[in-house]
């Protein structure tokens, strides 16, 4: 043990050391720098000191859990490598504009100053004050009364306002426009984030797309909540996840849901595509919201992974010839950490249910007691999103014989049964301990029966 803990000290010296000495290239950029390269450099040593403490290094470097990502990170520069330029060198550029309404203007705080130009420079000094990342915070000003001013029906249904900082997949073309490209095969996109409420990142289509879309379009949103049994939990940390085409979903720039579906899929839409970019909302007057895009990377899996019945996919074997990786998956993800968490939860959601179906409503101890073990779930044992953080050392998953038929990979299994067991031990221990704590509750909140004056002696 000690010997691991000296390796580790050791070990984490080296790293700061390397990483963090004078020698690693600053950030920097021009549009007149080659991005038109399709073959994306993967960087193979990441800089730890720019991800995370040397502490919180040396327990991911343990666990495997270090995403370099491959089109843009904190020591990539000022252009996202998309691999899809156009000739143009114009591809990957960050820029940013407001979507304004007669209600709320929208603005930007940033960290430094931003050129208005076209051109990787632009956010240079951002990039820079911001470890490598766009930051900022976004502010919506009302006119007049803003959002107060909403019209003669609340129900009415208005188009919101909205901070959006994006990049072009391909780059410009000879009118100035921004032209489409096929990326069906990235299969998704990971990125790493962190806001105070919500970011919508949105997938850009040309003209032939956007005409079937309507107002309508495809995003999916990053959020700093995650929502369990009634109980919104926030998240402080910078988050890294993955979604693949699928994942993205309808949605419209109003005040209100959308029912409209579009005349095209998703995964017919990304053969058109010209952009990503990240849009925060204003819904309320002098709405301030702190936002931080950091990574963007490759969905690394496949999109056919949801239509895939894992329950019952036997293991590979010798009679799967010529197998194929179509989808992989990251041990972090599956950490006995992870597996503890997870079945606590799932444990303290079996008590309150088994609590729940005994007592009797007219039993006031008994409603208190489950009522606390409710609002105990939500303070101490918030639900986590796991299996959606990317890393740089993924594995095979599942495997496609040369039949067509889908397999789990022995790795896979292996680790997915160690790590079952855990959760299930898990889930074992918190609802009983938790039941047993209901007990103790109405134990110590039952008032004994009055005594019939006959009985006294």
């Amino acid at each position: 043990m000690n010997n691991k803990i000296y390796s580790l000290i050791a070990l984490g010296t080296i790293l700061f050391a390397a990483a963090c000495s004078d020698n690693v290239s600053p950030i920097s950029g021009s549009t007149s720098i080659p991005n038109m390269g399709h073959e994306l450099n993967v960087q193979q040593s990441p800089v730890l000191c720019s991800v995370m403490g040397v502490t919180d290094s040396l327990e991911a470097l343990e666990k495997g859990c270090i995403w370099s990502p491959e089109m843009w990170g904190p020591t990539s520069g000022y252009r996202v490598r998309t691999g899809y330029d156009n000739g143009t060198n114009t591809s990957g550029i960050w820029y940013y504009k407001f979507d304004s309404t007669e209600l709320l203007l929208p603005s930007v705080e940033w960290s430094a100053e931003v050129g208005d130009s076209y051109d990787s420079l632009a956010f240079s000094q951002v990039l820079q004050a911001c470890g490598g990342a766009i930051c900022g915070k976004a502010n919506f000003t009302p006119v007049g009364y803003g959002m107060m001013n909403r019209g003669p029906e609340w129900g009415e249904w208005i188009k919101l306002p909205s901070v959006n900082v994006g990049f072009a997949m391909a780059g410009k073309d000879a009118s100035g426009k921004f032209e489409a490209v096929d990326v069906s095969e990235m299969g998704g996109l990971c990125v790493g984030y962190q806001t105070d409420d919500q970011i919508s990142m949105v997938l850009d289509f040309d003209d032939s797309v956007n005409t079937l879309m309507g107002d309508a379009f495809y995003q999916v949103r990053l959020s700093a909540y995650i929502s369990e049994g009634g109980f919104a939990y926030r998240e402080q940390d910078e988050r890294n996840e993955c979604f693949a085409w699928s994942d993205f979903v309808v949605a419209r720039n109003v005040d209100g849901e959308s029912t409209q579906s579009p005349f095209i899929s998703v995964e017919e839409a990304v053969k058109h595509l010209t952009g990503i970019r990240f849009e925060i909302l204003g819904v309320r007057n002098y709405e301030m919201d702190e936002f931080k895009i950091s990574r963007i990377g490759r969905y690394v899996k496949t999109n056919k992974r949801k239509f895939l019945d894992e329950e019952n996919l036997p293991v590979v074997d010798e009679s799967c010839v010529s197998p194929v990786a179509v989808e992989n998956f990251c041990e972090c993800n599956y950490a006995d950490s992870i597996a503890v968490h997870e079945g606590y939860r799932i444990g303290y959601d079996e008590a309150f249910e088994e609590a729940i179906s005994k007592f009797n409503k007219r039993d006031l101890a008994m409603s208190l007691c489950v009522s606390n073990l409710r609002v105990k779930l939500g303070l101490e044992i918030p639900a986590s999103r796991t299996g959606l953080q990317p890393c740089d050392n993924a594995v095979p998953k599942i495997l496609q014989c040369s039949d067509g038929s889908y397999r789990f990979s022995s790795e896979f299994s292996q680790l997915k049964s160690s790590y079952d067991a855990v959760v299930q031990s898990a889930i074992l221990k918190s609802k009983q301990d938790n039941l047993n704590q209901i007990d103790s509750c109405v134990s110590n909140l039952s008032v004994p029966k009055p005594v019939a004056i006959d009985d006294v002696e």
